[in-house]
């Protein structure tokens, strides 16, 4: 048996219309959500120091495929006390990373506990950008079936 599509209602289009608002509306909610977020860890590092790397840990990431992820563990000194933190960004090679490897941190000068690499600021860019999409395209769908309701109701 074929699976037939139903020709779309006014009330029909109305209504996918709406959801795909609602859905828009989400997607803004947390993409406003992730850029408030993006720490003040992050966004007020702007001073630079070295870091070494004096550990590697091992992290089983959640998701889809539950990957391994190996993630450094980072010493680095601001004046003449030392900070310690794991990084947030891991490698699914345990060889791309050496222990005793220095790598450039930036830190809150405010707050020297507070600290992160690019490559930590350019993961949260990302989910930004895509959430960012996800909602143009939300509200398209929206645009797009609640014209088509209305274009239904007048003809």
């Amino acid at each position: 048996m074929a699976f037939v599509f139903r020709k779309m209602t006014p009330k029909g289009a109305f209504i996918a219309g709406v959801f795909s608002l609602v859905l828009a509306l989400l997607f803004a909610v947390y993409t406003t959500y992730l850029v408030f977020k993006s720490d003040d860890r992050k966004s007020n590092c702007t001073e630079k120091t070295e870091a070494v790397i004096v550990d590697i840990v091992e992290r089983k990431e959640t998701g889809r495929y539950g990957r391994i992820k190996y993630h450094p563990v980072v010493v680095y000194k601001v004046g003449k006390k030392q900070y310690k933190r794991e990084l947030d960004v891991g490698d699914e090679n345990p060889d791309d990373r050496e222990i005793g490897e220095t790598i450039e941190m930036l830190y809150d000068p405010d707050d020297p506990q507070k600290s992160c690499t690019e490559a930590e600021k350019k993961k949260d860019r990302r989910w930004v950008l895509m959430m960012a999409f996800y909602t143009v395209i939300a509200l398209g769908g929206s645009a797009y079936y609640l014209y088509k309701s209305r274009k239904m109701k007048t003809d």
